[in-house]
């Protein structure tokens, strides 16, 4: 008998998007193990058409991913100025950031455009950690969240 399993690579840290005061993003990295190389900006889905209150499945697919090398490769963590333009977050397409290793890969929250806008100086969008739903957080707060992914 054969089984066959499909992963994917593995989660080995986290993302956070942190608005900065004088209104830029930064990307702030945590990774628990391994190391990241790169950072991309992925489209995962579409929003809802009005006339049709559905998504329109080909619109978020034609979104190509745009994808950046870090500065330098991150073993632990690192904030960085956010690598793509905030304007280039359209607001009718659902996104994350993944960074990529060569073991394992760290993802941000989802996020929209309005999402990112609504991100005010001081604090950070983050990934929903266990039941709780809230995606803002101070810094300090994000950097406790970061810690319990990361045990």
């Amino acid at each position: 008998m054969v089984a066959l399993t499909s992963c994917g690579p593995a989660v080995i840290g986290t993302l956070g998007i942190a608005r900065q005061d004088d209104g830029s993003l930064t990307v702030m990295i945590r990774i628990c193990e391994e190391s990241v190389d790169s950072i991309a900006l992925r489209a995962i889905n579409s929003y809802p058409v009005p006339e049709h209150d559905k998504p329109d499945d080909g619109r978020w697919a034609s979104v190509r991913d745009e994808l950046a090398p870090l500065p330098t490769t991150v073993i632990d963590s690192v904030d960085i100025p956010l690598p793509f333009e905030e304007s280039s977050v359209r607001s009718d397409i659902l996104y994350e950031l993944m960074a990529y290793g060569q073991n394992g890969t760290a993802h941000s929250a989802y996020f929209s455009a309005a999402d990112l806008a609504a991100v005010e100086p001081g604090f950070v969008l983050t990934p929903a950690v266990r039941a709780s739903s809230d995606a803002v957080l101070t810094p300090p707060e994000f950097e406790s969240r970061a810690g319990e992914a990361c045990s």
